[in-house]
């Protein structure tokens, strides 16, 4: 899954042999005024007949526990065609991000959404519970955390996911694959760092 802007507040997610999501965010306004969103759903070829597809459109308070509102969108999306989800105007006052979540038979894609700079916010001070079994870890956080990341230095080898969005109630499981075949669980647990946007504005 990889998020690459096109044009504007246009937003591509796409992932191999899966589908296409295209999400346009027309919010050139401030966080505390009416942001409307429109979501169009593309299912490429290779898929036959029709496709259940489910947008749900999050919003969340940068130190929120839970989003301050939900909104389920639901539609069947003929295969090589497309779609377009309206999600209705929020209203809601104050700082606050947009959470992209896209849910079908191949998959669940989730991606998030600020109105403005992240440096433009008071992002909140996450702390995020890291437990390690072998080599994956389970990541938990008390408030909204942006671009986590695990890092294991000096243990050569990769995550399969990293620099995310953790949210509450919501944790993370990676699995870290080792390089070289002498290396250990604990050596990795030993090297294991977990940091956040935030944590660097210190």
């Amino acid at each position: 899954l990889r998020n690459v802007p096109v044009k504007g507040h246009e937003i591509v997610f796409r992932k191999a042999n899966v589908m296409q999501w295209v999400a346009d965010l027309y919010a050139n306004v401030p966080a505390a005024d009416v942001a409307t969103a429109e979501f169009e759903v593309d299912i490429p070829p290779y898929f036959t007949g029709r496709v259940k597809a489910k947008v749900v459109v999050e919003e969340w308070a940068f130190d929120g526990t839970e989003p301050l509102s939900s909104t389920t969108l639901e539609r069947t999306v003929k295969a090589d065609s497309a779609d377009v989800f309206n999600a209705p105007e929020c209203k809601l006052a104050g700082p606050r991000f947009r959470v992209l979540r896209l849910v079908t038979a191949a998959g669940e894609f989730v991606n998030d959404w600020l109105f403005d700079y992240y440096k433009a916010y008071d992002l909140a001070d996450a702390k995020i519970d890291v437990k390690v079994d072998g080599f994956k870890v389970t990541l938990s956080a008390d408030k909204p955390a942006f671009f986590v990341w695990a890092n294991a230095k000096g243990v050569r080898g990769e995550f399969d996911d990293n620099s995310f969005t953790l949210l509450p109630g919501r944790p993370r499981t990676l699995t870290f694959r080792p390089k070289d075949k002498s290396a250990t669980p604990e050596a990795f647990a030993r090297a294991l760092t977990v940091t956040h946007l935030r944590e660097t504005y210190r």
